[in-house]
């Protein structure tokens, strides 16, 4: 990847990862109500990512994840910027959970792990943080 600089925004709320069954329905709920959540069908699963406030119906829920919002919009031809994200928290043994959009990329990191994935993100000159939490 060239150094471009990669910058990336802190999401104020928490996330939640939701697995369905493959048949199930998409809640209606999150087309109602929610701003932001992603939707991810395979013929094994239904994954759901929304707003932790939002109780939904699933056979499995991973919840408290702060989520990293690579500000773009990303060009298709640009490649490196998830693997070097992702080698910066490797290195601190910090797991992570990437959704990809037309647009950008979103790292859903767990809330336990957000301030040393922000001292980490930080040390790298070529990443730059905003609305960083106090």
């Amino acid at each position: 990847m060239s150094q471009i600089k990669i910058s990336i925004s802190i999401m104020s709320q928490e996330f939640a990862i939701h697995r369905l069954k493959p048949a199930a329905s998409i809640p209606l709920q999150l087309l109602d109500n929610e701003e932001v959540f992603h939707i991810s069908k395979t013929e094994d699963e239904l994954s759901i990512v929304c707003s932790e406030t939002i109780q939904l119906q699933s056979d499995q829920v991973s919840k408290s994840y702060k989520c990293f919002k690579v500000l773009g919009p990303l060009d298709f031809n640009m490649v490196g910027v998830i693997s070097k994200i992702a080698e910066i928290l490797k290195g601190r043994d910090i797991p992570i959970f990437v959704i990809s959009t037309f647009d950008t990329d979103y790292i859903l990191i767990n809330k336990d792990n957000a301030t040393a994935s922000i001292e980490a993100l930080q040390e790298d000159e070529y990443i730059s943080l905003t609305n960083v939490p106090n």
